[in-house]
């Protein structure tokens, strides 16, 4: 109990501390992308200097390279859907993600799923924080879940800024979304980033007409012939990256966030 009152009262000095700060915190969902595509979106984010947290689904050697050198953080994805490669129960799934990522200490669950065992098991096996509820362009303050680990709700999320058909010029929404301060949690996926997406269904529509095998093997030549030349999600997301940069914004990774949380405490 006592513990707890400690990590609410710190989460509340962090919230209110949010009022002067402008901080971003930048994440990617892998989702099954290539090799290709996951390593290319490491390169984007280093090249505006910012230091990302990957949600893993499966083994990316880009992925473990780039945490042993300190140029990202890794948690993992856990898929608890039917028909989920991962496993078919809780448990299994979250035994394969905790061997692809050992000692994860943040997770983000695909599609959001969550139910209290999960999130129960989860902290059981180490893991510290979430970033796993969405809203649309919200600034959601972190919280203390009931389990005991800090939640950091998702700002702003590719696809859900394509499922509502938002305007892809960033210029003009730029003023309404990303001029004030706060925590802004943003979360991409390599395969929007790789195909520009244009609109929400692209995307899905390039998947179902691919097996497994193929979407998880695509490489630049066949990337070049399935994505979008229009204007797109990738274009967006580069110049809110150099609006980051260029606002001089805190920009920390999940695990830094709960790091200065904790040492409050």
């Amino acid at each position: 109990m006592a513990d707890i009152i400690k990590l609410r009262n710190a989460v509340a000095a962090f919230n209110k501390s949010l009022k002067d700060r402008d901080i971003y915190c930048f994440t990617s969902d892998i989702d099954w992308a290539s090799e290709y595509a996951v390593s290319e979106t490491l390169g984007m984010f280093a090249q505006f200097g910012i230091k990302p947290t990957f949600f893993v689904t499966h083994k990316s050697v880009a992925l473990e390279e780039a945490a042993k050198s300190g140029a990202a953080d890794v948690g993992i994805h856990p898929n608890f859907m039917p028909d989920s490669s991962q496993g078919k129960t809780f448990s299994e799934v979250i035994d394969f993600c905790m061997k692809l990522v050992p000692g994860a200490e943040v997770f983000r669950s695909h599609r959001y799923f969550e139910v209290n065992d999960i999130v129960e098991s989860l902290v059981s096996r180490g893991i510290k924080c979430s970033s796993n509820i969405c809203s649309m362009m919200e600034n959601v303050p972190p919280y203390v879940h009931r389990c005991g680990n800090i939640s950091f709700p998702v700002y702003f999320e590719d696809g859900a800024y394509l499922l509502q058909n938002m305007d892809l010029n960033f210029s003009k929404v730029k003023g309404d979304f990303f001029a004030a301060g706060g925590l802004k949690v943003i979360n991409v996926h390599p395969m929007h980033m790789m195909l520009n997406t244009p609109y929400f269904k692209y995307t899905r529509d390039v998947k179902d007409r691919l097996t497994r095998d193929e979407w998880r093997n695509l490489d630049a030549v066949a990337i070049a012939k399935l994505g979008s030349d229009r204007p797109g999600i990738r274009n967006f997301v580069l110049r809110l990256c150099e609006h980051a940069v260029e606002a001089d914004a805190e920009i920390k990774t999940l695990k830094q966030l709960y790091a200065e949380i904790e040492s409050t405490t």
